[in-house]
């Protein structure tokens, strides 16, 4: 009977051991992973709940990459569309701007992304550019900043106008509405670009 228990308890030492190597090896390469190591393989363990696990990490491992890339791709096409943008809005506006001396600010916080139609949305942010430059008195400041919450990428452009007055607020949708005091009000818009 010791001989049987003595057996027993050296097969399940002998298991646990195993266990534990494979579980430090597992450790090992989830630590390669967040250390930047591309090529990790997790095929070398034996079935059971050890390969189960590993094969869920290499899952995982897959999918996170996967997002990473898509997620590099977004941020480089929000830079490329703040740069043309950028561009757009500096040379065929800036002849205007400097006639009336208007100082220029763009930033970003962090490193937003954004999905969309580059062309409609340089259109757009031209559009309202011509108008803060309209409204903006002479000497005055536009900004653009552009930023990212957990939801959605946003810009937001601001000049340094008297703004809009609320009774006006209603109809500043409608299609070439002016307001009664054209001459003298800026304008703020802040607009959410969501992403996929």
């Amino acid at each position: 009977m010791a001989a049987v228990t003595a057996a027993v308890l050296g097969i399940q030492a002998y298991h646990r051991q195993k266990q534990m190597r494979q579980l430090t090896r597992l450790c090992d390469k989830i630590d390669n992973i967040l250390h930047g190591m591309e090529t990790v393989q997790f095929g070398e363990f034996e079935e059971g709940a050890m390969n189960i696990l590993s094969t869920e990490i290499q899952k995982m491992t897959v999918r996170l990459r996967e997002q990473n890339a898509a997620l590099h791709r977004d941020k480089a096409f929000m830079k490329e569309a703040l740069e043309d943008m950028s561009h757009q809005l500096r040379t065929p506006l800036l002849i205007s701007m400097e006639l009336k001396g208007i100082t220029l600010h763009i930033e970003t916080e962090g490193n937003p992304g954004f999905m969309g139609d580059r062309q409609f949305c340089t259109e757009a942010l031209g559009n309202i550019m011509k108008n803060c430059i309209e409204y903006a008195p002479a000497d005055g400041e536009i900004s653009v900043r552009a930023g990212e919450t957990g939801l959605y990428t946003w810009i937001c452009i601001m000049d340094s106008g008297e703004g809009i007055a609320p009774e006006e607020l209603p109809h500043i949708f409608k299609r070439f509405y002016q307001s009664s005091t054209f001459s003298k009000r800026g304008m703020a818009s802040v607009f959410p670009l969501h992403r996929k």
